[in-house]
Parts: structure tokens; C-alpha cells; sequence
């Protein structure tokens, strides 16, 4: 029987397989929406000033159990009073109705409403998933988007996705000044509120553990809001880089889906320079980001930059703290030393990974493949023997490389109890 570790990650691979490539695209005219009753708003600002954030309180499961109709309408109302805000002074907004109803008549009602409104329906998310009401078929629209959920390259159904997320993303958006909003395109280092870096760093973090279909929406927002923040590039980077990856590129290839819906997927070379642009950025923005270095250069070997890639991951191998990315640059250093024909590097690089993690397949695989290619019957022989004796139960081989593309559970919560601090402040 599998540890609860163990269905974590089996669940985690599953999504990767499964869910990879559910955002999608729709070019069908959004049908009308059901009004909502006149107390919509008036309830929701309640739930807003009543919930901590990071608790499973009763206004998160209020406002979880509400129908499409209520949430497409706040997420309407909330769009409208956004745009105002950022576009038009403060004394000018605040006479639209849209803004006075969500409870502004003084400046610092808008950081509140909006900060406490995107820790709301952030926690409906990440708390209460099995809570929320999944919108009506995708085909009739919605602010949340849709799903495409692709099997083994087969469309196997296409859903809506709950709006809690595109609410959120409204509500930061509106922490942008207006100042800032008329005078560039990009808000600068110094303008942007802790609490949006933090929110998309914490939210983002969460997606990227699940492989979540909003990711991709919450990653490009991301980045409009908060442009230059190297955790945020980084994301957008690993984003990118799977999209890019052989699993990912065959199912679009295979996928059917029903005439004005698009996956949100480019091909595998613009994945990849996407990638690698985020990357470079993000190691511009932090040379000290070890992940970042070590990602550049797989992304710099698979695109056939060898020597560029064993210098990337050599520098992220020594700044890596982290045994699982320390892991990560020995195993790609590995095969990088190997497309140069530097098989002495090669071995070198493979035992360092097979030392940090002994139980783990690929490092294993790494030694056969290079005792076959340099012609050393004897020592494929004994790799072959050694990947015999590993654990039958894949599970109990720990090799970190099956979870790769999902960010880890600790750094997950370490975003999260970051941001968690500053939107508990928030009065």
C-alpha cells in the first residue's frame, strides 16, 4: 500500500498526464448571463471583511457554494470598478457606481476591499475546490476560461473553469496606481504593492504544485503586474519549458477539440526560447537563483547548446542548497558531458546524483546508456544488474526526476506562508 507521499506524487504525475493542456482558448461569443439578486455585492463584501485569510471560515464556503450566475455577475461589477480606479482619479472613480458599491468612498477603502477580495476567493481555490461550483459547459463561456483535458492524446472533455482565479487576478490588478497605469505600461520596482508580489508568487506557487489549468492565464498576468520579480520569471520559465516537452507536443498534435477552441500552446522551439528568456531574466534579475540556472540549462542542452548548457548547470550545481537540485544538475550534467563525447565528465556527474539520491532509476539508466556508447560491455552489464535490484514499486525508487515539472510541496508552502503573513495584516 502506497504512503500518503506516495498518492500525492502518483496523483501529481497523473495531472501532469492528464491535465497538461486544459487551458484553453475559446473565439465563441460569450451567451448572455442570468441576472444575480440586487444583494449579490452587498453579501459578498461581507464574506470579504469577514474571512481571515489562509482559514476554511464560513465566508469561504458562502461564497464557494454561490452559482455561476452570482460569481460571473461579481466578477463583472468588480471588472468595471477596476478599470475606473485605474484609470481615472481617485475623487472621479469613487462617484461610478461600480466603485461605490464595492464599499469605496475613502483611498484606503481600495487596497482593503481589493486585498481582502483576492485572499477571499484565492483561499475559495486552494481551500475549498471541492466546494466551488463549476461554471456550465465551457462552449457558453466565462471569465474563468476553459479546460481541455487531453488523455494519452485524446480530448476526453472540456469543462469550465470555476472563476475564483480570474476574480483574483481583477482584484490585484487594481492595486496598480493609476499614476502608473497613465505614465507606462509597466509599474515600477518601486510602485508595486508586497501584497500583489506575494499573492502571485503564493497562488502561482499553488497552481504549479497541482498543474492547474490556470496556471498559464496567472502566469502572463503574473508578469504584467509584477514585471521584474525572478521567482515569478522562474515560474513562467518552468511553465514554458514543459510546454515545450515531448509529452506535452505530441498530445496537441493528436488532440481534436470542437470548431473555435484553441489549446493555449505554441511549438516545441517557441516553448523553449520563451523559457529560456524567462530563465536569463530571472538570473539577470537574482544570480544567485540555483533553480534557474540549473532549468537554463536543460532548456540550453535540449535545444542543442551543449557547452553553453554544462556551463549553466555547472553554476547552478554549485549554488544549489537543495539535495533535489543538486540531484537535478549532476543528472543533466551528465548527459550534456555525454552529447560533448566527455564520458569521464559524464560518469563523474552521474555519481553524484546516483550518491544524493541511491535508490533513484535515472541516474542508473545514465551509466548503461554511456557504457553502451563508449562500448563497455561489462559495465552496461552491471548498471543493467544494478536498475534490477532497485525496488519493484517505482514509488520506493525516490528519483526525483518523476516530479520535475511539479514545484515541490515545501517550496509551495514556504510562497504561501510568505504571503499569508502580509494579507493577515491587511486592516
Amino acid at each position: 500500500m502506497h504512503s500518503e507521499a506516495s498518492r500525492r506524487r502518483l496523483a501529481a504525475i497523473a495531472a501532469l498526464l492528464v491535465g497538461t493542456l486544459v487551458h484553453a482558448q475559446q473565439r465563441i461569443p460569450l451567451a448572455p448571463m442570468p441576472k444575480a439578486p440586487p444583494d449579490t455585492i452587498e453579501r459578498w463584501l461581507a464574506a470579504v471583511n469577514a474571512h481571515v485569510p489562509g482559514q476554511l471560515d464560513g465566508a469561504v464556503t458562502t461564497v464557494a457554494s454561490w452559482p455561476d450566475e452570482h460569481l460571473t455577475y461579481t466578477f463583472n461589477l468588480i471588472t468595471t470598478a477596476v478599470s475606473v480606479l485605474t484609470h481615472r482619479k481617485f475623487g472621479d472613480a469613487v462617484r461610478e457606481d461600480s466603485v461605490r458599491r464595492l464599499g469605496i468612498r475613502e483611498p484606503a477603502d481600495v487596497p482593503r476591499v481589493l486585498k481582502r477580495g483576492a485572499a477571499l476567493h484565492a483561499d475559495i481555490a486552494m481551500l475549498a475546490p471541492d466546494l466551488a461550483v463549476r461554471p456550465r459547459p465551457a462552449m457558453r463561456g466565462g471569465p474563468g476560461g476553459s479546460s481541455v483535458l487531453v488523455r494519452d492524446g485524446e480530448t476526453v472533455g472540456i469543462e469550465g473553469n470555476p472563476v475564483h482565479w480570474a476574480i483574483g487576478r481583477a482584484l490585484v490588478r487594481g492595486l496598480q496606481p493609476t499614476s502608473i497605469a497613465a505614465a507606462s505600461d509597466s509599474p515600477s520596482e518601486t510602485s508595486i504593492d508586497p501584497f500583489a508580489r506575494h499573492w502571485f508568487r503564493a497562488t502561482t506557487a499553488y497552481l504549479a504544485h497541482g498543474r492547474l489549468a490556470d496556471e498559464l492565464p496567472h502566469t502572463q498576468q503574473a508578469l504584467i503586474t509584477v514585471p521584474d520579480d525572478p521567482v515569478l520569471l522562474l515560474f513562467s520559465g518552468a511553465l514554458h519549458e514543459h510546454f515545450g516537452s515531448p509529452v506535452v507536443q505530441g498530445a496537441i498534435r493528436s488532440a481534436t477539440l470542437p470548431a473555435g477552441m484553441e489549446i493555449n500552446v505554441a511549438s516545441a522551439s517557441t516553448e523553449l526560447n520563451r523559457a529560456r528568456d524567462r530563465y536569463e531574466r530571472a538570473i539577470a534579475l537574482d544570480p544567485t537563483l540555483a533553480e534557474a540556472h540549473i532549468r537554463l540549462g536543460r532548456v540550453l542542452g535540449r535545444r542543442g547548446d551543449h557547452a553553453d548548457a554544462v556551463s549553466s548547470l555547472k553554476r547552478g550545481e554549485d549554488l544549489a542548497v537543495d539535495p533535489r537540485w543538486k540531484y537535478f544538475a549532476a543528472l543533466f550534467l551528465g548527459h550534456e558531458q555525454e552529447e560533448l563525447n566527455r564520458y569521464a565528465d559524464a560518469r563523474e556527474a552521474y555519481v553524484r546524483a546516483a550518491t544524493l539520491y541511491p535508490r533513484a532509476q535515472s541516474p542508473r539508466l545514465g551509466f548503461s546508456r554511456l557504457a553502451t556508447e563508449i562500448g563497455d560491455r561489462d559495465a552496461a552489464a552491471a548498471s543493467g544488474r544494478a536498475l534490477l535490484s532497485l525496488p519493484s514499486d517505482p514509488m520506493a525508487r525516490d528519483d526525483p526526476w518523476w516530479s520535475y515539472e511539479i514545484r515541490s510541496q515545501a517550496d509551495r508552502d514556504r510562497h504561501l506562508s510568505e504571503y499569508y503573513a502580509i494579507a493577515r495584516a491587511v486592516r
